[in-house]
């Protein structure tokens, strides 16, 4: 029988559970040879947090953490500093129209971009048990979500059609 001290057998005293090496299974490896591999060869990603006059940047595998404005120059600083980094994937929250230029910017310096709807963050952020809530804990949410994401990302809709999804948006 199972109790609070541990397992007792029929007519045996009860045996104190101090932890689980008195368990018969085998023992397991903790670290196994080779495991720093994976961070070696890992792509380097960046998660953008999107406001009306910032950016926030998270950089991974790194961590290094950054804002720039939101502007023409603010946007050619992050491109240059992804560069830089060797960033190949990036995901920027898709807040109204304040992610736009930045996206464009980082797709026509080829880095893949994905535009995230603030949803899939928080579901990630949620999973992660980060509750609290920032703009440099949402970029680096961003920054693992783009890791875990597979392509083929979407890619972005014509110029053409932006202009009448605006005005779409706008009548709703």
């Amino acid at each position: 029988t199972l109790s609070l001290w541990g397992c007792r057998g029929a007519g045996s005293r009860p045996v104190v559970f101090i932890g689980p090496a008195w368990l018969p299974e085998h023992k397991v490896r903790i670290r196994k040879e080779g495991s720093r591999k994976m961070s070696d060869h890992s792509m380097a990603v960046a998660g953008i947090d999107t406001g009306k006059g910032k950016l926030h940047v998270c950089l991974l595998p790194e961590g290094e953490r950054f804002s720039v404005d939101n502007t023409g120059a603010g946007i050619a600083t992050l491109v240059a500093r992804c560069r830089a980094a060797g960033v190949r994937r990036a995901g920027i929250e898709a807040t109204s129209i304040y992610h736009r230029a930045a996206a464009q910017a980082l797709r026509e310096a080829g880095i893949e971009t994905a535009e995230l709807q603030p949803r899939q963050a928080r579901g990630l952020a949620v999973a992660l048990l980060r509750r609290a809530k920032n703009d440099v804990i949402d970029a680096f949410v961003i920054a693992r979500l783009v890791e875990v994401l597979n392509g083929p990302w979407k890619q972005p809709p014509a110029a053409h059609l932006e202009a009448l999804a605006e005005a779409l948006t706008f009548i709703d």
